[in-house]
């Protein structure tokens, strides 16, 4: 997009702000400054304050109530204060082997709640645009989203705009990775692996990586442990080195 002298859009992009640090605002002039504040101010004046905003439907608040109850009841049995022990016969034996399939048990959680997060996040960014209509600049729109998420999230402006870019990235063009995520199969560090070894590659360049290591059905599908029983780094490792990437790499 060309933009004209004074266009907000373009001077967001040539001082390099988005995806910088934070002291890089004040290099911005008045107005744009004032652009993406009155993004933010919109999207703050259209959520409902207290607790209507925190839970905002009552399933949604009875889901975290019982997710909150069963981790309580997973904390009484690592402390061996669970209403049955782990073994009779063994108590010690039984608390350590307990203690590991709780371990494997989050393992799998944890990846089912990234994939909510990465989801939840796709789902605000994509509300939010509505709402602030086509008038308002794409890149202070994506900085206000960004913003928005890093709050709720305590995360600075960088690592807010990665951990989106991954959402998107997921949602949008790494079905199957996504599906495995939410599945509790593989883990966010899989997930953001996938998604940093297939942003250089072309569409069907992506989607053949993809299939490789997570379609069993795939041409020539990846051989030995499934790719979420290998370390996320040893994974990543394995997909930059994947034969087909050179010549899908977009230039």
């Amino acid at each position: 997009m060309v933009g004209h002298v004074g266009d907000p859009v373009v001077e967001l992009v040539e001082t390099g702000w988005l995806g910088t640090s934070e002291t890089r605002w004040l290099s911005l002039s008045k107005p744009v400054r004032s652009s993406v504040v009155s993004v933010v101010v919109a999207a703050l004046n259209v959520r409902p304050s207290g607790d209507d905003w925190c839970m905002g439907k009552a399933a949604v608040v009875g889901a975290f109530e019982d997710i909150r109850a069963a981790l309580a009841v997973l904390v009484a049995e690592v402390d061996g204060c669970g209403v049955e022990l782990f073994s009779v016969a063994d108590p010690l034996a039984g608390l350590a082997d307990g203690c590991l399939d709780v371990l494997a048990g989050v393992r799998e959680v944890e990846a089912r709640v990234a994939g909510l997060k990465a989801k939840a996040a796709v789902g605000y960014a994509d509300a939010a645009g509505v709402v602030a209509g086509p008038g308002v600049p794409v890149v202070a729109q994506e900085m206000a989203v960004a913003a928005e998420i890093g709050c709720v999230l305590s995360l600075g402006p960088r690592a807010a705009s990665s951990f989106l870019a991954t959402s998107h990235a997921l949602a949008t063009s790494l079905p199957l990775t996504f599906a495995a995520l939410q599945a509790g199969t593989l883990s966010w560090g899989h997930a953001v692996a996938m998604a940093d070894e297939t942003a250089a590659l072309d569409p069907a360049g992506a989607a053949a990586l993809e299939g490789h290591f997570l379609d069993p059905g795939a041409p020539d599908p990846a051989r030995g442990c499934p790719v979420g029983e290998l370390p996320a780094h040893r994974f990543r490792a394995k997909a930059r080195t994947w034969p087909g990437a050179p010549s899908c790499r977009v230039d």
